[in-house]
């Protein structure tokens, strides 16, 4: 889908990438984390890729692999995305979550946060499949930390 697409320079010439999304509900995808993120870098006339979005963020995931993400959970939108409706919609998980695989980072988050299974986020088996992570959550090294 994407075989050229303007880029906002920096990304190109950086030599390490931290990725740091918010986490919110995305009517189109189910969910808005690490991987849709990327979507900032393009320029363009991105709205054109939501005709095809689940092919189009395996496309990103391919060409932009961070070094980390930091998912910014402290405050998400739990529904009515990406936009959001009223106070409601959002939930308070005070959290922050790590992680260098973009695919396994993704798939854990959505299955905590919204219950929903890779098989209902296609990007992430399109980008598994591409062997850009995994979304066999059995086999993840999952580990919490309070602070305070």
């Amino acid at each position: 889908m994407l075989k050229s697409w303007p880029v906002l320079t920096p990304f190109l010439e950086a030599a390490r990438i931290i990725n740091l999304p918010i986490a919110k509900h995305h009517i189109l995808t189910g969910a808005t984390l690490g991987m849709k993120n990327w979507h900032g870098i393009l320029g363009g006339q991105r709205n054109r890729l939501h005709q095809q979005i689940h092919q189009s963020l395996a496309d990103l995931a391919s060409f932009m692999l961070p070094t980390v993400t930091l998912l910014d959970g402290y405050r998400i939108l739990i529904r009515n995305g990406p936009t959001g409706g009223n106070l409601e919609d959002v939930v308070l998980k005070k959290t922050m979550v790590a992680g260098t695989d973009p695919v396994a980072l993704d798939a854990w988050v959505a299955k905590a946060w919204w219950n929903l299974d890779p098989e209902h986020l296609p990007y992430l088996e399109m980008a598994a499949a591409r062997g850009l992570g995994t979304v066999d959550l059995d086999t993840l090294n999952v580990r919490f930390s309070r602070l305070g």
